[in-house]
């Protein structure tokens, strides 16, 4: 190929972007007009409940707890329930909806007309993240916030790498009737470091996590452990958090390192050890498990669900590891790029101060994974997990419907 041809090439590739990237743009405008029209012309419905997980991206964790519990307690029969999905979602969470007895629940594809008339109409609005930019409550909505964890990154203000980009979050706040924190800390953190304190109208509800709520199922781990092949078995779920920033979140260099790392584990561990891992949502990670003997991805199983079954825990920074504590299993931190993290996030307190054991190379990770739990997490529990039960769900779900 010439070099006039390949420049020729890379104008027209250039030319192509830039021509869809303009006809999304009007299209989103086109969209978000509809949805100001929408309200303007309809009323709020206040049997229609919207729920949307991560920007739906995912459908995991609270919002999955409160969609379970609306779907199968004839309590809230009346209601007609969505779930927003991201297109390429759309057939995942339908099959997933009906494998666990949700099939009642309808999907709108987010984006579109019939999302924007929902999101401008529902009487009640879920979410564990932030609506579209261009949302506004009206005032006959109700709008719970469940959020998606207890921090040990900082939030708001307090990021150093996200400090300018939190209005949108704030604005969230701002929306909301209810904000669900699973503990004082979490409460006193969102609400200083969003700047919302004294000008926000929400009522905070301290409360167990609805995503929490599984782990109070022994008998559900157990029957998904023998649906899995696991009896028997010691099984591992490794849950690491995102790298980057929003808008700019660097999922290559974390899948490069965490493949090399899998390599290395996976011939230290024995047939009687099998590894699941889960990447972040906000990750998009291409990360392939395929070839691996003991590492496997996890299941088409909700995410919290499928941890219910496992033995233990591996993450870094994850809030996951704040709700997994619930379970009394074995937690191992592996913080392999502890100093780059913590200069690039900031934490609210140090590492040091968690009770779980900390490894920094995977044969010391193979290590913990072969000893049983030593140490004593009692005081954690008290401070972070104190409102958590097997009726969390249903308190708060009647409650706020």
């Amino acid at each position: 190929m010439s070099a006039l041809s390949h420049v020729s090439n890379k104008v027209v590739k250039s030319y192509k972007k830039g021509k869809g990237l303009v006809r999304k743009l009007y299209r989103g405008l086109l969209q978000r007009k509809r949805y100001l029209a929408y309200r303007e012309k309809f009323p709020v419905d206040r049997n229609i409940v919207l729920l949307e997980s991560q920007h739906g991206r995912s459908l995991d964790g609270n919002v999955y707890a409160v969609l379970a519990e609306l779907c199968k307690n004839s309590a809230y029969d009346d209601f007609t329930v969505y779930v927003s999905a991201e297109p390429e979602n759309c057939k995942k969470f339908r099959r997933l909806l009906k494998e666990n007895g949700m099939a009642r629940a309808k999907l709108l594809r987010r984006g579109t007309y019939a999302y924007f008339k929902v999101l401008a109409t529902a009487g009640y609005l879920v979410n564990d993240n932030t609506f579209i930019y261009c949302f506004i409550k009206r005032p006959d909505q109700v709008y719970l916030n469940t959020w998606h964890g207890t921090p040990l990154k900082t939030l708001g203000r307090q990021s150093k790498a996200e400090n300018f980009s939190i209005g949108n979050a704030q604005k969230t706040f701002l929306d909301a009737d209810y904000v669900v924190y699973p503990n004082v800390f979490t409460m006193e953190r969102m609400i200083a470091d969003y700047m919302v304190d004294n000008i926000g109208k929400f009522t905070p509800l301290l409360c167990g996590y609805p995503r929490n709520t599984v782990f109070f199922d022994r008998t559900a781990g157990d029957a998904l452990k023998e649906k899995y092949g696991l009896t028997g078995k010691t099984a591992y779920a490794y849950l690491p958090t995102w790298r980057g920033t929003i808008g700019n979140v660097s999922s290559e260099e974390q899948d490069a390192r965490l493949l090399a790392y899998f390599k290395e584990l996976d011939g230290k561990l024995s047939d009687a050890q099998v590894l699941y891992v889960k990447m972040h949502t906000v990750s998009a990670s291409n990360i392939s498990l395929d070839g691996f003997s003991h590492i496997r991805p996890f299941p088409a199983e909700e995410t919290y669900a499928f941890l219910n079954a496992m033995d233990g825990l591996i993450t870094d920074y994850s809030s996951v590891f704040f709700d997994f504590a619930i379970t009394g299993k074995k937690i191992i931190l592996f913080p392999y790029d502890l100093e780059e993290y913590e200069a690039e996030r900031g934490f609210y307190f140090p590492l040091s101060e968690l009770p779980f054991p900390q490894v920094r190379t995977t044969e010391e990770l193979c290590r913990e994974m072969n000893c049983d739990k030593q140490y004593d997490d009692k005081a954690f529990l008290q401070k972070f997990c104190a409102y958590d039960g097997p009726d969390a769900t249903e308190k708060l779900c009647r409650h706020v419907f």
